[in-house]
């Protein structure tokens, strides 16, 4: 039994390699190979989905994210990364209804939110997503930082040596000169009859 584990995990470890050198193909056809021992691991799957996905099979990618889900229907993240798919494959349905999902099982899910949001599907955020006690903290922090924005602009226009408001003693104090009249420099221009 320790025997076929340590080869479980060997075949585990070259997926894993080949997946952090991006080598797609190697790592969905490893895989491949550690799912034929172990069916039942979602997040083998997932990686196999992740494999294909990169490496331009994304029907297949879809097969391997939706049979995770199988496995673990309760997985955020495997929702999420479907999501990803279906928005790459245009099917926006599709994505909107992955990321709420992936959202409905983990409200602190950022990136699910945000392509709820990217996608304008606003209606679609679960309300317990919703923090507004955080949303008005960030409001105020927002305007907090407009109104130092805006003293910071008033007081540097304020200091400047010629405000705004007198530009017409600068124009007195700051003699400019107009340029030089064009010299043998002729435009041509046709005269409409």
């Amino acid at each position: 039994m320790i025997a076929a584990e340590d080869g479980v995990a060997a075949l585990v470890a070259r997926a894993d390699q080949a997946r952090d050198r991006r080598d797609w193909l190697e790592a969905a056809e490893a895989y491949r190979g550690v799912l034929r021992v172990q069916p039942r691991n979602a997040g083998l799957w997932v990686q196999l989905g992740h494999a294909l996905k990169e490496s331009g099979g994304l029907q297949a990618a879809g097969d391997a994210y939706r049979r995770a889900l199988s496995i673990d229907r309760f997985s955020a993240d495997t929702h999420l990364q479907l999501g990803h798919l279906l928005k790459m494959q245009d099917d926006r349905a599709g994505a909107v209804s992955a990321y709420a999902q992936a959202l409905r099982l983990d409200p602190q899910l950022e990136s699910a939110l945000g392509e709820l949001v990217h996608l304008g599907a606003r209606d679609r955020i679960p309300a317990a997503t919703i923090d507004r006690e955080a949303m008005w903290r960030r409001l105020d922090a927002v305007a907090g930082a407009l109104a130092d924005a805006n003293d910071a602009l008033r007081a540097w226009i304020g200091t400047s040596a010629y405000p705004m408001a007198a530009y017409d003693r600068f124009r007195a104090d700051v003699a400019i000169r107009p340029p030089p009249p064009a010299t043998g420099a002729t435009i041509p221009c046709r005269r409409s009859r």
